[in-house]
Order: C-alpha cells, then sequence, then structure tokens
C-alpha cells in the first residue's frame, strides 16, 4: 500500500480505510460539477464503474440508432454503472509481481510516489486477509468480501467490463490489487 506516511501507521496498526467507487470516478464530479470546472478531486478516473466500452457507435444497440452525422464525432464511448456498484468501498493496493524466470520482483512506477511517502508491504497476504475478516465480523453486518488484481483496457474494441475490477490502460502504471 502507497501512501501518505500517516496513514501508513495508521495502516499498519489495523486501521483500514476503503472509500466508495463513487468518489473516485464521475458520479461525483457530476455531482461537484460547476459552470466553471469538472474535474475529479482524488487521483480518480472518470471512468470508474464502467461496464461496457464502445469502440464504435454501431457496436452497440443504443449508440446504433444515433443519426449518422452524431455518430461520427463518437471516437469511443464508456457506459457507467448508475446503480449500487458505485458505493461499493474498495481499498487499493500496488501489486509487486515476481518473475520466477528472472528471480527478481517487478519494481513498481515511480510515478506511485503520487500516492504517497511510504510503502508498507504486505508480506503476508493470506495473514492480512484473515485480520480484515476478524475486523469486519467485529462489525457485526454480513458483507461480502470481493478481491481481484484489476484488469486495465483500452477502447480499441467493445466489450463488457466488470466495474470494480476494470481501469482504463492510462492507469496501469499502479498494478492495483482490489478489495471490495
Amino acid at each position: 500500500r502507497i501512501t501518505d506516511r500517516v496513514w501508513a501507521e495508521k495502516f499498519v496498526e489495523g486501521q483500514i480505510f476503503m472509500r466508495s467507487l463513487t468518489e473516485f470516478g464521475a458520479w461525483e464530479a457530476v455531482q461537484r460539477y460547476t459552470k466553471d470546472e469538472l474535474n475529479n478531486s482524488f487521483r480518480g478516473d472518470l471512468r470508474e464503474g464502467t461496464v461496457k466500452v464502445v469502440a464504435n457507435p454501431d457496436d452497440d444497440n443504443f449508440f446504433s440508432t444515433f443519426p449518422e452525422e452524431l455518430k461520427m464525432g463518437i471516437k469511443h464511448a464508456a457506459i457507467l454503472d448508475v446503480g449500487d456498484i458505485q458505493y461499493f468501498n474498495i481499498l487499493c493496493l500496488c501489486c509487486i509481481d515476481y518473475m520466477p524466470e528472472l528471480r527478481q520482483f517487478i519494481s513498481p512506477s515511480k510515478r506511485m510516489k503520487e500516492f504517497g511517502d511510504t510503502a508498507v508491504i504486505i508480506k503476508d497476504m493470506n495473514e492480512f486477509l484473515l485480520r480484515l475478516m476478524k475486523g469486519i465480523e467485529k462489525i457485526g453486518k454480513k458483507v461480502c468480501l470481493l478481491m481481484e488484481k484489476v484488469e486495465y483496457y483500452s477502447f480499441d474494441e467493445t466489450k463488457i467490463l466488470n466495474p470494480l475490477f476494470n481501469k482504463k490502460q492510462d492507469h496501469e502504471y499502479q498494478n492495483e490489487l482490489r478489495i471490495a
């Protein structure tokens, strides 16, 4: 986990802060829209929550009905989930992959420094997940816990996506594992 030192210390102490997906994506940005600006205030991706990318308007039932002159202006489209998925809390972790053939770890991108000045290395993921589950049990509410490595997409082809575990290719440097 790469974050500022104050949050890293809290993380090591067992405090885990998760943000809802809505804080990273366009839903929140649209709500904050003013005449002067539309921007995402938290290093996010306005395409968070994308359930489908459309490379060509004729590949999609909705966009294919548009007039030709309007379709000509559409380079690509991202269709966002507007249901409950936006309220899923997520914990983002940077993966450090191991290449057995080289017997070495792949260093994270230097761009990860944008997320903070401190890295917390989780050496035993099973232990971390057990502690996380015990912490959730203490809350006393039933929850669903999902975990998966994020897959990155481009707009080269029309495809259906998992809104929790897909991000635009621009963010591939993050090599992210998400817990939702």
